[in-house]
């Protein structure tokens, strides 16, 4: 996803359950899912709240998100 697209659809999902998946390291290969909701986005982190805790993601790693 491009930077735009992201910051649109965290516009658009701020307080609500969602599902983001995001990528690590290239060598890993498989990508990584975080359920919660979106807590606050400062320009660079999405700040991910759920029951398992508090994630913060750079927006650059992030591959989708879904409610």
């Amino acid at each position: 996803m491009d930077e735009d697209e992201v910051k649109t659809l965290i516009d658009f999902f701020q307080g609500e359950e969602v599902k983001i998946v995001w990528k690590e390291e290239e060598s890993v290969g498989k990508p990584k899912v975080g359920h919660g909701k979106i807590h606050n986005f400062d320009g660079t982190f999405v700040f991910l709240i759920g029951d398992k805790g508090r994630l913060a993601l750079n927006r650059k790693d992030i591959t989708a998100i879904k409610q």
